[in-house]
């Protein structure tokens, strides 16, 4: 229940000061109430700059607010949660006397409106808050408007504003936040612009993005604009007839607001319908950096699916070298060699995460629009050693997979174990990023030849020979199998799933049964649910997670409403190609094949890859219990909180047994305490190795729109009930037909994704292996939905499509 107003608070509201400000009448002695974004806008609206005109609500109204609504005491209270605080201000109802002033401030403005923060310190000569606190678009009516506010006072709670402010040293525990109100401006084009190079540090030019429409997507890092360099002198931009009009305008204006401003400055601006230019924002240059440092951006898409949680010393220290130098190895093979030595994979907060400007780097030596003309030849060749890797490639990963499945019945030294590990990954990151630059290719070519509609995640399912997805299909033959014998059933189902492997070994019935799911695992029992962690237990250690999805295909269950099925993939094929003339359905075929069979082999190395590195998980767990055996070790989960070099050592005699159970005692702990706290999706490293967190904020969706947009994975709409989970215990819960909802989706999820109805997870990405396996099972998915387990719950109706990349919450 949302906390009431008090009668105390009440008389607060009736005895408030100004509760809103127009900007041309704010002065010098506003700046503490207004903040310094909307303080800067409002003098550059006086100063004829050419800004929306607006409204403030001071900060001082969200502190009465925070009174009236009995949320105050939240602040000092020593078990109150950031998240908290956030879902606290955002559903308590908005005191009556607030309302009525609201309504007043709505009436004065044309709608619909843009509902803006201005925190107290954001935008300032220090911090620049920059996306760190909501802002809300196409505000249309005025109960939306009160959520809106409500969602920026909110934001100040975010994890990554809080973040920011003590990696800052801001005001972590009062923080407050005017509220800027604007007319929306119409865009037909908008983007940033900045007086400085905030990397380089380097003055003498302007850059310029711009996107078609309203600049939100360019901001939120959800579209790829051009970009435009203008060279500028004593007396402004330097003139360039090769510029369009527009960003010779917004380069002037740029410079204009640096000159006002007397320092470097960030600028927001947009285009309208009639070719006005408007300056929606202007913030300094807080960080400027030297020709020779670079950012780096760390996000956990992709790594966060097959490493969700923190990762262990000793699965760490095989993993970081190995990935490393298959991706230096990579690097060889394309003739790639000036760029440096930075690890591809990188650990923070005790995550694994994955170094996106490296990857870019790489991957844009294959972009021609960005290669200057002196580096022709250079890409020329670049491109000619990729042409070899698509033809090498799928022979040399036939070879890895034939020889791991030839060992894997033969059985060798571990020492072979770590070799086909190592020439497995190397194999297989060279097939990612070849499976990479397909996809793109064949949707820059959908984007141009076709109508657009058939998206190229529609075209690259029902792949065959899948095998994480036999890994389904085979358990779906044993639900069968289950559900037509009346006996079977009923013991599978009257069974606690805990004690279901001892029921089936010791019933003379099932004898047959647990026969066939033995064979199972046998074929299948090296995934598990963190599939690149060696303390994970594999399913052949613990069938438990494969019962329970196993038990779930046997109840009965009413069936998801699907409200529009994916199209086969014949007939999406055969809707693209009656729009292509002969010779570009000969490259679309071609194209369309080599993307199917580079996704197949993407997904079937990274499958025999986890079967390779399951057997280095038994060699440690072996020589755990002969460590135990001889009293240098206390329990065998402890050599997991080893680093490899350690384990040799204690083996040697040359680590003590105290000093090693110290380090592992200590290591546990901190493990203990990095799975209890959440972990940023993305985050900035400044070159001063500085670390700054990036979140997208989704309280608008969920709020105001109740909608979610993420990455259109696998085509189909289907509506169900939510299963929010958080791991695979959890997801034993999940019955026929709700959406699945999780923070990612690995091979050793598979069996379950045969009962969901859909499915919805906070990372992964087009050629994830859980977006493969949503496709290769027919379940419409959205991936890279931020904090989706946070924003919906267990029960709520979703209306999932994964066409478009939506995510909806259905009013029940």
């Amino acid at each position: 229940m949302s906390p009431t107003p008090t009668g105390e608070g009440e008389e607060e509201w009736k005895r408030m000061p100004q509760y809103r400000l127009r900007f041309e009448e704010i002065t010098e002695a506003h700046r503490a109430e207004v903040g310094s974004k909307g303080y800067t806008l409002a003098r550059l609206y006086q100063a004829g700059f050419p800004v929306p005109p607006g409204l403030i609500i001071p900060a001082s109204t969200y502190q009465d607010f925070l009174d009236a609504c009995g949320l105050e005491s939240l602040l000092t209270h020593p078990q109150t949660t950031t998240y908290a605080l956030w879902q606290a201000i955002l559903t308590a109802e908005v005191p009556p006397a607030l309302v009525q002033a609201l309504r007043q401030a709505w009436d004065e403005l044309p709608h619909p409106i843009a509902v803006r923060s201005s925190a107290l310190g954001e935008d300032s000569d220090r911090a620049s808050f920059a996306g760190q606190h909501d802002t809300f678009l196409d505000v249309g009516d005025f109960h939306a408007l009160l959520t809106a506010i409500r969602g920026c006072w909110a934001s100040l709670w975010n994890k990554e504003a809080v973040h920011y402010r003590l990696h800052r040293n801001e005001e972590v525990t009062s923080p407050a936040m005017a509220i800027i109100l604007q007319p929306m401006v119409r865009a037909v084009r908008a983007g940033v612009a900045f007086t400085a190079d905030p990397v380089t540090g380097r003055q003498d030019r302007l850059t310029i993005e711009v996107v078609e429409g309203s600049g939100e997507a360019l901001v939120q890092g959800q579209a790829t604009p051009d970009r435009y360099t203008v060279p500028v002198g004593p007396e402004g931009p330097r003139p360039d007839p090769d510029l369009p009009d527009e960003i010779r305008a917004v380069a002037e204006l740029a410079w204009r607001v640096a000159r006002w401003a007397n320092r470097p400055q960030d600028i927001e601006w947009a285009l309208d319908e009639e070719g006005r230019l408007h300056l929606l924002q202007a913030r300094p240059i807080t960080v400027l950096g030297s020709e020779e440092a670079e950012s780096i951006l760390w996000t956990r898409d992709n790594v966060g699916e097959v490493v969700p949680d923190p990762v262990t010393p000793l699965s760490w220290s095989v993993l970081d070298p190995l990935t490393n130098r298959a991706f230096a190895h990579l690097l060889h093979r394309l003739g790639i060699g000036d760029y440096p030595q930075a690890g591809l994979f990188g650990r923070f907060y005790g995550r694994v995460y994955f170094n996106q400007t490296l990857f870019q780097a790489m991957l844009r030596r294959f972009y021609v629009s960005e290669t200057p003309w002196r580096s022709a030849p250079r890409l020329m060749l670049t491109g000619l050693r990729a042409l070899w890797l698509l033809y090498r490639l799928p022979s040399e990963a036939r070879r890895e997979i034939r020889t791991i499945r030839t060992y894997r019945t033969q059985g060798c030294e571990i020492a072979t174990w770590r070799r086909l590990v190592e020439q497995t990954m190397a194999t297989h990151l060279g097939v990612t990023v070849m499976a990479e630059l397909l996809h793109m290719a064949l949707e820059k070519m959908l984007a141009r030849w076709t109508d657009g509609e058939i998206p190229a995640a529609a075209l690259t399912a029902g792949l065959r020979g899948v095998r994480s997805a036999e890994a389904g299909h085979a358990l779906a033959t044993l639900a069968r199998r289950a559900r037509n014998d009346p006996r079977l059933r009923q013991i599978i189902l009257k069974t606690p799933v805990d004690q279901l492997s001892h029921r089936l070994t010791t019933t003379a019935h099932t004898q047959p049964f647990w026969e066939q799911f033995q064979r199972f695992l046998e074929e299948h029992g090296h995934s598990a649910a963190q599939e690149f962690e060696l303390a994970a237990p594999r399913w052949r250690d613990d069938p438990t997670p494969v019962l329970a999805a196993l038990r779930a295909q046997v109840a009965e269950g009413e069936q998801p409403s699907t409200i529009a099925p994916p199209s086969p993939v014949e007939a999406a094929i055969a809707r693209v190609e009656a729009q292509l003339g002969l010779g570009k359905r000969w490259l679309f075929r071609r194209l369309l094949a080599t993307a199917r069979r580079f996704a197949q082999l993407r997904e079937n190395l990274k499958y025999h890859f986890v079967m390779a590195y399951s057997y280095l998980r038994d060699h440690y767990l072996a020589q755990a219990r002969q460590l135990i055996a001889v009293g240098r070790l206390t329990e065998v989960r402890g050599i997991f909180f080893l680093t490899e070099a350690e384990v040799e050592a204690l083996i040697a005699g040359n680590l003590p047994p105290a000093e090693a159970g110290a380090r592992i005692a200590h290591r546990l702990e901190e493990w203990r305490k990095a799975r209890g706290l959440p972990s940023p999706s993305v985050l900035r490293q400044r070159p001063d190795g500085s670390l700054e967190a990036r979140e997208e904020a989704t309280s608008w969706e969920i709020a105001v729109r109740r909608m979610m947009q993420g990455v259109a994975a696998s085509p189909g709409q289907v509506v169900g009930p939510a299963r929010v989970v958080h791991n695979l215990d959890e997801a034993r819960t999940l019955r026929p037909g709700e959406v699945l909802v999780a923070p990612a989706i690995t091979p050793g999820w598979s069996p379950l994704l045969l009962t969901a109805g859909g499915l919805v997870t906070e990372r992964g990405g087009i050629l994830s292996h859980g977006a493969i396996l949503a496709r290769e099972y027919g379940r419409p998915a959205v991936l890279n939905v931020p904090q989706a387990t946070r924003r919906l719950r267990t029960g709520q109706r979703l209306r999932v499509d994964g066409s478009r990349g939506v995510v909806e919450v259905l009013h029940s």
